[in-house]
């Protein structure tokens, strides 16, 4: 979706600005298989969305609104960067073959990656 290389960014605390994002114009990322990445400047990272209180990272991605929905993985990488990711980064999440267990069972890993504006 986007020119960067996902492989050529810094393996990963967000920052939330002001403005006001409607959901319903952000396009869901659905990670299916391992290797299914997605590269965008984040626009926004939100928490305690939804029922489940996850958090949720607004991306442009090629001139489109794309939304990836938080999890254990994604969170707890995202938050282990060396550098806070602030708006305006470069952002990637990747789905990896790679698997966790906690109580509530088995789930994939995913990295993410960032580039500094």
């Amino acid at each position: 979706m986007n020119d960067t290389d996902f492989a050529d960014m810094r393996q990963t605390g967000g920052q939330n600005d002001e403005d006001d994002y409607d959901l319903q114009n952000f396009e869901s990322f659905d990670f299916e298989d391992a290797g299914d990445t997605v590269v965008g400047e984040l626009l926004k990272r939100i928490e305690e969305v939804g029922k489940y209180e996850s958090t949720v990272y607004l991306l442009e991605s090629d001139g489109e609104k794309v939304m990836v929905w938080g999890n254990g993985s994604i969170d707890a990488a995202y938050d282990a960067a060396d550098d806070e990711i602030e708006v305006g980064d470069m952002v990637g999440f990747q789905k990896t073959d790679r698997t966790y267990e906690n109580e509530y069972g088995e789930f994939a890993q995913y990295d993410v990656r960032y580039q500094k504006a």
